[in-house]
């Protein structure tokens, strides 16, 4: 009982700090949770995901309000095989990129 009551205040602890941080002030946010963030990004979004090891973000990247980052393994390509071994691929989002509203990027 007491570790669920632990995890709820852990939630809203992060929602209230997540409110601090404008779209220009974001990604140091991300980068202490272990996102791979570079700098000078816009992001509108406050959500990545669950694994922060599996998205790249480069530099003057603009992520819009709406954006979908699929991290579900529902594709072929999901899994990439080297040398026997399954592993699990990233989302990289390039150099000086911008995507469109309310966008859905999938893993390939």
């Amino acid at each position: 009982m007491l570790d669920k009551v632990i995890r709820i205040f852990r939630r809203f602890i992060d929602k209230m700090e997540i409110r601090k941080h404008n779209e220009y002030t974001i990604e140091e946010y991300f980068r202490k949770r272990g996102y791979f963030i570079g700098k000078n990004n816009r992001i509108f979004i406050r959500y990545f995901g669950t694994e922060p090891y599996l998205i790249r973000l480069a530099i003057i990247a603009r992520l819009p309000p709406g954006l979908n980052l699929s991290l579900t393994m529902a594709g072929p390509g999901s899994l990439e095989k080297k040398s026997g071994d399954q592993c699990l691929r990233q989302i990289e989002i390039k150099d000086n990129c911008f995507i469109g509203l309310d966008s859905i990027i999938l893993r390939m």
